[in-house]
């Protein structure tokens, strides 16, 4: 703040003194945690910490605008109010692809409004990966295990393999996109059955869906 002190006279005679205060306040810069790209599940709710460089005075408050910029999206936010300081939106992407929502936030501080700034968030769908059933094999086959699910071409499976015993080969771990698991079988137990169980569990980015499980028998 300045003061100013202004005193009037005549010649030698002076009068009262008389003050007036200017308050000079900062213009806020807005902070938000978590910064940077943001990625999320769908049913995991964004939660963002919204602050200021400016403590003093009557704080900071904030007001918000949210628009959909890729994909479509539920459940997404704005606020012109009394908003207080976080955004807690549960995000839903819609059509089984991943979707982006930009969040265009302004701080305003003892009368004073600082810049927009913006966070946006991208949530991913959970895949739900289709079942395939097994199949009997005589000595030797060949799988055909489907990777196939709701959100395709976005899913990234991944597979693990196990053997009955060491009688049965011709099976392995591994990862791809959507399309089938084909690998030969092979048992040479004689007379006793083997089996190879698949299981898949498909994935966008972090965000895995439940596992599914097939078993090929081997005679």
């Amino acid at each position: 703040s300045v003061l100013y002190t202004v005193t009037p006279s005549i010649g030698a005679c002076s009068g009262s003194p008389v003050t007036t205060t200017y308050t000079v306040n900062p213009v806020p810069v807005g902070l938000v945690s978590p910064t940077g790209a943001v990625t999320l599940c769908d049913g995991i709710s964004t939660n963002y910490a919204l602050s200021s460089t400016v403590t003093v005075g009557t704080g900071t408050s904030f007001v918000w605008s949210s628009a959909v910029t890729n994909g479509a999206m539920t459940n997404n936010s704005s606020c012109t109010g009394v908003c207080g300081s976080s955004i807690i939106d549960a995000l839903h992407p819609q059509n089984n692809a991943p979707a982006t929502v930009a969040y265009t936030i302004t701080p305003s501080a003892n009368g004073c409004t600082g810049s927009s700034y913006t966070q946006s968030v991208t949530v991913n769908p959970i895949p739900v990966a289709v079942s395939t059933t097994g199949s009997n094999f005589c000595q030797t086959g060949t799988t055909a295990v489907s990777l196939s699910s709701n959100t395709d071409p976005y899913t990234t499976y991944n597979w693990t393999t196990s053997g009955s015993s060491s009688h049965v080969s011709g099976f392995s771990n591994g990862s791809g996109s959507s399309g089938t698991i084909s690998q030969s079988l092979t048992s040479n137990s004689g007379n006793a059955i083997e089996s190879v169980l698949y299981t898949v569990t498909p994935s966008i980015g972090a965000c895995s869906g439940s596992p599914v499980t097939t078993t090929y028998t081997v005679n």
